[in-house]
């Protein structure tokens, strides 16, 4: 089978570049297209026609700078046209055509699978059978806490097996899922989990409280010198300003989140030095916050702005004085009459000769 894929990018130089990736001989041409606006571009237009998945999301992955994986067992085909749209909710939008769900991995890795979807109808079954089936189903690990007991009716189609589980560890009464690794979970009481407390630190990139400074407008900067630009003072000393619980709105809806969880020991701290919450919380109370952080958490617009700055100098102002460049002439010494200088236009100042110090010759 002949197949041939073509990339172009689109810098933001404006020089385009074409790659082929693969090329054989035989059948009609898969065509792609992806043009961008530069490396780390935050929007891609794409045009793709029976492109391979894996292939596409490397494209789009080089071209804003961002590892998205496609786990080998996936085997799809994308055929869709995208123009000016943000690159994330692209590959979001790829992925829900190819029946894929994107998982986000340790180091900002987007990796597209297609995990197994349930259809089961139980009435009254025992919750700890369900689980067994759900395990079994999926291949995954779960381990049932003795304490999880009860019975639950259900119906369920093509549902993700994970959200599955979640949702019927919920409805059959006070327990979480707990996962420990990729492919195990556990299935605990909420008491259990209470006893497992963890503190960990999120450091923030670009959220910040409101600045406690205030700026001066030009007409009144500088004792009434009008200025190009407002000028910073000081701290604004009011207990608003320095009090973060109301002025940050990040920490207030974090504060919410751990309230309403009830789990007794939670506590959220914020450390202005460093820009960074320090929460202590269980395992999956963690989870959940960390999601927040990171949707909020997120690069703002910028504008580009260069600065330079030029040195002048008059050098006239420099020949006012004693001119030494005559030596130790009958003319040595010379005085400036510009009308820079100290002495009115058009006066000749006249100094005496001075007789030379040097060797005779």
């Amino acid at each position: 089978m002949k197949t041939r894929l073509f990339a172009v990018l689109v810098v933001l130089a404006g020089v385009p570049t074409t790659t082929a990736l693969a090329q054989d001989d035989g059948q009609p041409d898969i065509r792609r297209w992806i043009e961008g606006r530069s490396e780390g571009s935050q929007t891609i237009s794409i045009d793709v026609e029976n492109a391979d998945l894996a292939d596409v999301m490397e494209l789009i992955g080089r071209q804003v700078n961002a590892n998205i994986l496609v786990d080998p067992s996936v085997k799809e085909t994308v055929t869709l046209p995208l123009h000016d749209v943000p690159w994330r909710e692209a590959v979001n939008l790829i992925a829900k055509m190819t029946r894929c769900e994107v998982e986000e991995r340790p180091g900002g890795v987007l990796l597209l699978t297609q995990p197994p979807k349930v259809t089961i109808q139980f009435n009254e079954a025992s919750v700890r059978t369900v689980l067994r089936l759900l395990a079994a189903y999926s291949g995954k690990n779960i381990v049932i806490s003795p304490d999880v007991e009860g019975t639950i009716t259900l119906d369920l189609k093509k549902v993700h097996w994970l959200r599955a589980l979640k949702a019927i560890v919920k409805t059959a009464g006070p327990y979480e899922v707990v996962p420990e690794s990729d492919d195990l979970l556990r299935v605990v009481h909420r008491d259990t989990i209470r006893q497992q407390l963890e503190t960990q630190v999120f450091t923030l990139s670009y959220v910040r409280p409101p600045a406690n400074y205030r700026a001066v407008p030009p007409s009144t900067a500088n004792a009434g010198n009008t200025t190009q630009a407002s000028v910073f003072i000081g701290r604004v000393q009011t207990t608003a300003a320095q009090n973060v619980e109301e002025t940050f709105a990040l920490f207030r809806a974090l504060q919410r989140v751990i309230e309403a969880s009830n789990i007794d020991g939670s506590t959220l701290e914020y450390d202005d030095q460093t820009n960074a919450f320090i929460i202590t919380a269980t395992r999956p109370l963690i989870e959940q916050i960390a999601t927040i952080i990171k949707k909020v958490d997120i690069e703002p617009a910028q504008v580009y702005a260069e600065v330079r700055f030029v040195s002048t100098r008059d050098n006239n102002n420099t020949e006012t004085g004693v001119d030494w460049t005559e030596g130790s002439i009958d003319q040595g010494l010379r005085w400036s009459t510009r009308e820079h200088g100290p002495f009115p236009a058009g006066r000749t100042v006249q100094f005496p000769p001075i007789a030379s110090t040097g060797p005779s010759g």
